[in-house]
């Protein structure tokens, strides 16, 4: 598709729900291409450990009975991690929902993701900024199938291989981009800058960290700590990537100094 520099991972999940810091995945599937040409494929259902809504189940067709004796994310956090790392990674719509949702799982285990240096490419984002058109329709526009089986973790993998090579053929700039200038196109205006994965807090022009919502949108955060207790507070709608950051912030501007403990 593209000459790699390393491993390319493309991937999807399924999960219970729409909440990026609430909700759980169920499925990942993984298909990775290695520098050497070769084509690896990972695909595992996961034990939420939570039931899985109807309304989910009508969508992937993932019953809690499927995933009752299957690991939880917990069980595979670190052989997750270990087939992502050192990889660049190529989505649908991953950079507003599966990267985040992802990212939330393993810092439920600790572990912070993904890495600084991670190239992304978001088939989503090119096809947005393109066509503007959803998967199933990206599937027809670049490849002229009928999608039959969407929302199955494998098969929305496959497709968005199809969907990514259609765009490298499609379009000249695309098909000449190296991964670098992939992961910077598939950055909307909008989210450069931003901190964390879930686009809460972002650096304005002068530096400072700044909220991106609610009453104190492009206000500095260390101007109001009584929303940042806010935000940190159990049972928040806030991821805990942006809550740590934000606890960070608060910490430093209440001059309080937290000791880690030595591994």
């Amino acid at each position: 598709m593209i000459k790699l520099t390393q491993p390319l991972i493309a991937w999807d999940s399924e999960t219970t729900g729409t909440s990026v810091s609430q909700d759980r995945i169920v499925s990942l599937a993984c298909k990775k291409f290695h520098v050497d040409g070769t084509v690896t494929i990972h695909n595992t259902l996961i034990n939420p450990g939570v039931p899985i809504p109807a309304s989910a189940t009508e969508v992937h067709k993932i019953t809690d009975e499927m995933v009752a004796d299957k690991p939880t994310f917990k069980q595979i956090a670190k052989s997750v991690y270990a087939l992502f790392e050192g990889c660049s990674i190529l989505t649908y719509n991953g950079n507003d929902f599966d990267k985040i949702i992802l990212a939330e799982e393993f810092a439920r285990e600790g572990i912070i993701w993904p890495a600084s240096n991670m190239k992304s490419i978001d088939a989503c984002t090119i096809f947005k900024k393109k066509e503007e058109r959803n998967l199933t329709a990206a599937v027809k526009f670049y490849t002229g199938e009928i999608m039959e089986d969407a929302h199955d973790a494998l098969a929305d993998t496959e497709a968005t291989i199809k969907v990514f090579e259609g765009q490298l053929s499609h379009y000249e700039d695309i098909g000449a981009m190296t991964l670098d200038e992939l992961h910077e196109y598939c950055i909307y205006d909008r989210d450069k800058g931003n901190i964390d994965l879930a686009g809460k807090i972002k650096r304005n022009d002068d530096g400072d960290f700044v909220f991106t919502f609610g009453k104190n949108k492009d206000k500095r955060v260390v101007d109001d700590l009584k929303y940042c207790e806010w935000v940190m507070q159990d049972g928040s709608d806030f991821t805990l990537q942006t809550k740590s950051i934000v606890r960070g912030i608060y910490n430093q501007a209440k001059g309080i100094t937290i000791e880690l403990p030595l591994k």
